[in-house]
């Protein structure tokens, strides 16, 4: 009797154990492909999740799913909104470099120091860019320019509007030229000027 007690005791553990194993790895399989795919999504591979099961580590794998549609969307649309901003700076360079043949450009700061000349307007001055660039505008203007003009543009400008008008400049040789100029205010977020 003892023998088939012993028996007994070994088959109901036996297989309480095997039970024990099937369930575990029925919890835990599912546990380890959604490890495995949070890993394989960390890794840069957005293939879906294969989960089959409607419980919910099955419903958790077509949340992680969803997740990875809705990502692959927003990767499309910015690489597509790239594309078209690539071009956009594309066309800017173009139309930069036609400015360029063409016009004199600087650009100052608020203040009037000079952050920016182009070839075009090196050319026409005299001044090298590092003999121009931090230095004030003002070193350009002729002396005998009339003030009327400049206090109308520090005006014009300070109120944010476009300025336009004739100023006389001076060479770095000294000589006076006449420029048909035309300043821009670039506003920050206030619509307080930040350069020009």
């Amino acid at each position: 009797k003892a023998v088939a007690s012993f028996k007994m005791v070994c088959i109901i553990t036996s297989l309480t154990i095997g039970i024990a194993i099937y369930i575990s790895r029925r919890l835990t399989a599912p546990l380890q492909r959604l490890v495995d795919t949070t890993h394989r999504i960390a890794s840069g591979d957005l293939s879906p999740h294969k989960e089959t099961s409607s419980d919910e580590i099955g419903q958790l794998g077509k949340a992680i799913n969803h997740m990875l549609t809705v990502r692959r969307s927003y990767e499309q649309q910015i690489a597509h909104e790239s594309k078209i901003a690539q071009q956009a700076l594309k066309e800017l360079s173009i139309q930069k470099y036609a400015l360029d043949q063409h016009a004199l450009v600087t650009i100052t700061d608020n203040k009037g120091i000079i952050t920016f000349v182009n070839d075009k307007f090196i050319e026409v001055s005299g001044y090298n860019r590092t003999e121009l660039l931090g230095q004030s505008h003002q070193m350009l203007t002729a002396d005998d320019q009339d003030e009327s003009v400049i206090q109308g543009m520090y005006q014009t400008l300070s109120r944010g509007q476009v300025w336009h008008d004739e100023i006389c400049n001076k060479h770095k040789s000294g000589s006076r030229y006449w420029l048909d100029s035309t300043i821009v205010p670039y506003l920050d977020d206030d619509q307080h000027p930040k350069n020009y």
